[in-house]
């Protein structure tokens, strides 16, 4: 006998599923269809039915802003009713039966094809209301019942992007090595594209790929950009960024290498500076904090910001920069806790943490967080 709800049977869902449709309107129409029969009905099969048909009106959604639009709104109203659903408990969740399953069960599911849509359509900031529905409704995220592996890695896949997107690296971070550690090996591309984020995230807060993995990734585009980061060499890693500036805009991530990775290569070239000068400085061997004089950084940050093809140093970039911007990058540096240390301004020096003669005031990058309101992963995303 043909199963039947509020007028739609599993027959009908299943042609339009095998159906090779190119008609968008056609499937967003069944598909409002299904939300109908879905928010009265409490069989199974529709609810297993709901996440491949919105995969269907998903891909074809990808033409126009327009499309994306109607699919984000059909699959927001699969997503509330959903969330309004009370029954059955987790344990009771068999999705091979015909019974007992419980709405939200696709919760995840739903969620990140509403993301993806989000992402095509640039309104992500909805990625951030999703997220906070999920977790007020109390929807387990390590629950089998609710989410299957691929749902929790594409879930983590999408709030790290988000959180990349609101340039909050740490946090953008920690949700997208999950994504990258427990995305299959066989799923060669996803990973990939995840590693792509994954290193976006990491390179403002110093957390940097090994060589190896990135040759391993087919992602050597990144190297030059890691090896300049390592040095401090401004016009290398500009130069790179900007001759694989399209490669870089596909993935979204342009802007924020170029915007947000300064300050960190600040940092390293302050460092090798400061060794530099410690190596040829006879009273840097005193008892005395290290420290070193803003004079030396202001003649490297002369040169890095000259042309770095050959010795001669871009004197108009130079008379546009003076010693308080110097001073000021300095302490820009150290509130940013990238250096512990302080400035002696009337003698000119940076005076060093003296206490760490490993590091010698140069904090871990990767160590640094910087506190923000409501800064709680787990409960804003139980995860």
């Amino acid at each position: 006998m043909t199963q039947k709800t509020s007028g739609l049977s599993k027959h009908a869902v299943h042609r339009m599923l095998e159906q090779p449709s190119s008609d968008f309107e056609q499937v967003a129409n069944f598909y409002h269809d299904m939300n109908t029969s879905f928010a009265r009905g409490k069989e199974a099969w529709l609810t297993l039915m709901m996440p491949p048909m919105a995969r269907k009106m998903v891909r074809m959604s990808a033409a126009t802003l327009t499309q994306q639009k109607r699919a984000a709104d059909l699959l927001r109203r699969t997503f509330q009713i959903v969330l309004a659903d009370r029954g059955p408990p987790p344990g009771q969740n068999r999705p091979d039966a015909d019974s007992g399953v419980g709405k939200r069960a696709i919760a995840y599911s739903i969620a990140n094809l509403l993301f993806r849509v989000y992402f095509w359509a640039h309104n992500v900031i909805m990625v951030d209301t999703i997220a906070r529905n999920i977790v007020s409704a109390g929807i387990p995220f390590d629950n089998p019942a609710f989410a299957s592996r691929a749902d929790r890695v594409a879930y983590r896949y999408y709030i790290g992007r988000y959180w990349l997107s609101q340039q909050a690296f740490a946090r953008a971070h920690r949700h997208l090595q999950y994504a990258y550690d427990n995305c299959s090996a066989n799923c060669k591309r996803q990973k990939r594209v995840a590693l792509v984020y994954l290193v976006v995230a990491g390179l403002p807060i110093g957390l940097l790929p090994t060589p190896e993995l990135l040759t391993l990734m087919d992602l050597d585009i990144f190297l030059p950009l890691v090896r300049a980061i390592v040095t401090g060499d401004f016009s290398e890693y500009h130069r790179h960024l900007e001759g694989s500036r399209a490669w870089f805009r596909r993935y979204e991530v342009y802007l924020t290498l170029k915007m947000r990775v300064d300050l960190l290569m600040y940092r390293s070239l302050l460092r090798r500076t400061f060794l530099l000068h410690r190596d040829s400085s006879v009273s840097q061997q005193s008892k005395g904090p290290p420290y070193l004089p803003l004079a030396a950084f202001h003649v490297a940050l002369a040169m890095v910001r000259g042309d770095s093809d050959s010795v001669a140093v871009d004197h108009s970039a130079c008379d546009a920069w003076d010693m308080t911007d110097t001073e000021m990058l300095v302490v820009s540096l150290i509130d940013a806790g990238l250096v512990r240390g302080y400035i002696q301004h009337e003698r000119m020096l940076l005076v060093l943490d003296g206490r760490d003669k490993q590091r010698f005031g140069f904090s871990q990058p990767s160590g640094i967080r910087i506190a923000v309101a409501d800064d709680n992963d787990s409960e804003q995303f139980g995860s």
